[in-house]
């Protein structure tokens, strides 16, 4: 029996390896440091004066300047931008007729600052902030390769915003959170998939993203639940096949095989059932948005 559950764990521990590597093998595109962001809109205050609103952390208005200002701005190896050395930023749009716009120029001593123009921010988009840095060589011979660093998405750009609706916060919300994103490469599903996990307040963990709503985390635990137990039903009936394969007419290895596969048709068959009943409790009694679709 023993020799049997060792066998188990081997063959379960070998199909969480495949699913892990085949779901997470992607190597992170190197990320530089750009330790202080600041990126508003300079509003009417309503007596006449001016006010700097978050871009990224409150009520933004369509057709109006976005200022930025990128200070230290350095290579993941801790060396500053070199000030003949052009910082590439992009103002990432997201959604229909949400343009994209890029920015161009040196950056001085790690700082670089610049301004979009407001014709550029449309109603009912949102953006992001991209910074690139290229590669090269320095004087004393060290070398770097190209980086990329991404902010989250900021609200929505709205048609018109109240003169309290001013965030006096300049930065960018939770960029560290982010960071987890940049563990996996740029243009793939699952950095696309990390990304609008924390756009959308989820939490980004090694199983996917765990939504923020009580509705949908409860919904989620249930589906990962169920991939589980299908996974192991799976592996025991596969241990109980090969056992059975070797037994070589040994009545009690025959025995042993054969009540492995038959519990873990058992196991299949209270997976199968538990969906429906899981999916009646969901929609009929909890009442989980989209449970039953």
């Amino acid at each position: 029996m023993d020799k049997m559950r060792k066998l188990a764990l081997a063959v379960l521990f070998s199909f969480v390896a495949f699913f892990s590597h085949s779901e997470f093998s992607y190597a992170a595109d190197p990320t530089p440091n750009v330790p202080g962001k600041e990126i508003w809109q300079d509003r009417d205050d309503g007596s006449g004066g001016s006010q700097s609103c978050g871009f990224f952390t409150g009520c933004t208005v369509a057709g109006t300047d976005v200022n930025i200002r990128l200070t230290g701005i350095a290579y993941n190896n801790g060396r500053i931008v070199p000030d003949d050395v052009y910082t590439q930023v992009d103002l990432i749009g997201e959604g229909m007729g949400c343009p994209d716009y890029k920015l161009v120029g040196y950056s001085k001593g790690g700082t670089w600052e610049s301004v979009v123009p407001g014709d550029k921010i449309k109603t009912n988009c949102r953006y992001s902030l991209r910074v690139t840095l290229p590669s090269g060589t320095f004087n004393d011979g060290t070398e770097v390769e190209a980086q990329t660093y991404e902010t989250p998405y900021a609200p929505e750009v709205q048609a018109a915003c109240g003169e309290d609706e001013c965030d006096s916060d300049l930065g960018v919300l939770q960029s560290s959170l982010y960071e987890l994103c940049s563990q996996i490469k740029k243009g793939t599903d699952q950095y696309d998939a990390c990304m609008t996990c924390f756009t959308n307040n989820g939490v980004w963990t090694a199983v996917g993203c765990i939504p923020s709503q009580p509705e949908s985390i409860i919904k989620t635990i249930i589906t990962i639940g169920l991939a589980i137990g299908g996974g192991v039903v799976l592996v025991m009936i596969m241990v109980g096949s090969f056992m059975l394969s070797v037994s070589q007419g040994d009545p009690n290895k025959t025995k042993e095989a054969r009540e492995i596969i038959t519990s873990a048709i058992i196991g299949l068959l209270f997976v199968i059932f538990s969906v429906t009943i899981l999916q009646f409790i969901g929609v009929s009694i909890l009442h989980i948005p989209g449970f039953g679709e």
